[in-house]
């Protein structure tokens, strides 16, 4: 595998910068290039408008959908909508444009935004993953300061956006509003929510696939026919239309954190409402909760504390309770050198009645990692360390390790 990625931005002045980027990345029977450009524009203090085009060229490997499929892929019904967007021989070439508009003032701030990505768009070193996707944003808040209270700054904001495919068919709608308090003790309070309607698990048609590929799939001798593909009507197969279900998510949640003592911050999140079980496609009740507590013991010692709690219920029962417990100690031993060791264990059960397909009922894992630092300056620094992972599920009821490694990483920087 190599990859390759190259940015180079040039200033015509303070107002105006105009760029480029190229990234590169390919192995055998795959590669996907990705060039574009782009420019930003300051015409005024408070304003700042952001352009770019970008075009890609992809080739994945003709067998890719298979490890992609629902099932063993020995029906059509089994090509979801991530083997369909890979299948085919030949290659995927799209581009992708977006323009973001940004005004912040002492008072109040605009956000308006759009994006376009083709459904043959692929930037797979640039973690864009969705493809065949319009969105468009539009955002803004009003903000109150007073330093002479101890409730300091008081904001109201709110956005609306819309997400749409290539062919103009809905795929979600969302408004969301909020209100955060900051004051002494670095306090805050956000409290809002959100009303979103969403497209559940794309349910991708078969009706558009000849008898001859339908044959073709099953009979694993014949998968590597050069032609069948041509006979799916892709386009028609990942048609939302009316075949895909649109559900209503609506969810409240509030986060209160502080810092009441020099040595001490707490924080707090909690979220209830109405949110889409994906592995069931249906909606469902989900509580979420955190809690993270950090505490500094002296100069040079800091712990921290993060628990973690879901659930959700649906059709009348419970689905699935997942906890996560995540604690860390560091010890700074002086300005550039600090050793950190970290503790991780999750526990997820689930209601096997209460599922489609069969998952394990209990799941559990646990990952210890050592990590010491060396900083010769801000972008020069030295780490190495060790992490140990291990799991336990129904098949496998002994805590197991699955993974042990010793790795090192050093960074240097060319300062003037």
């Amino acid at each position: 595998m190599h990859n390759l990625s190259a940015r180079y931005r040039f200033d015509v002045n303070q107002d105006l910068s105009l760029g480029t980027i190229t990234t590169i990345r390919e192995s055998d029977q795959y590669h996907n290039y990705v060039n574009g450009v782009d420019a930003k524009y300051t015409p005024t203090n408070s304003d700042e408008i952001k352009i770019q085009w970008v075009h890609s060229q992809t080739q994945y490997p003709r067998q890719l959908y298979q490890e992609l499929c629902d099932d063993d892929c020995n029906q059509v019904k089994d090509l979801n909508e991530n083997a369909l967007r890979v299948l085919g021989r030949k290659s995927l070439s799209g581009n992708a444009f977006r323009v973001q508009y940004a005004r912040d003032t002492e008072d109040y701030y605009l956000r308006a935004n759009h994006y376009r990505n083709d459904a043959n768009f692929r930037a797979d070193m640039g973690f864009v993953s969705r493809a065949d996707r319009n969105v468009s944003v539009l955002g803004g808040g009003v903000i109150c300061r007073n330093e002479d209270q101890w409730f300091n700054y008081m904001r109201v904001s709110g956005d609306w956006d819309i997400h749409k495919n290539n062919a103009g068919e809905l795929i979600e709608k969302e408004r969301e509003m909020y209100f955060r308090i900051k004051g002494k003790f670095n306090t805050l309070i956000d409290i809002g929510g959100l009303l979103r309607d969403r497209v559940g698990i794309r349910q991708v048609s078969s009706n558009f696939a000849s008898d001859a590929a339908q044959g073709m799939l099953s009979d694993s001798s014949q998968m590597n026919e050069p032609d069948w593909t041509e006979t799916l009507d892709i386009n028609a197969m990942l048609a939302i239309q009316d075949k895909n279900q649109l559900f209503r998510e609506d969810f409240k949640r509030i986060v209160f954190e502080t810092e009441p003592y020099g040595v001490i911050s707490l924080f707090q999140f909690v979220g209830q409402g109405k949110q889409i079980d994906f592995s069931n496609n249906r909606l469902g009740d989900e509580f979420r909760s955190e809690t993270r507590i950090d505490y500094d013991w002296g100069r040079h010692l800091r712990f921290g504390l993060d628990y973690e709690y879901e659930s959700l219920d649906a059709d009348g029962d419970w689905v699935y309770v997942a906890k996560l417990i995540d604690a860390r100690m560091t010890y700074q031993i002086n300005a550039k050198q600090f050793i950190r060791l970290v503790v991780s264990l999750s526990d997820v059960e689930r209601n096997q009645a209460n599922y489609i397909d069969d998952v394990d009922a209990a799941y559990q894992d646990r990952g210890i990692q050592l990590l010491y630092s060396y900083k010769i300056n801000p972008l020069t620094k030295f780490f190495v360390g060790y992490s140990d992972a291990a799991y336990r599920n129904d098949n496998v009821t002994n805590v197991t390790a699955n993974e042990q490694s010793l790795f090192m990483k050093f960074s240097y920087a060319w300062q003037q």
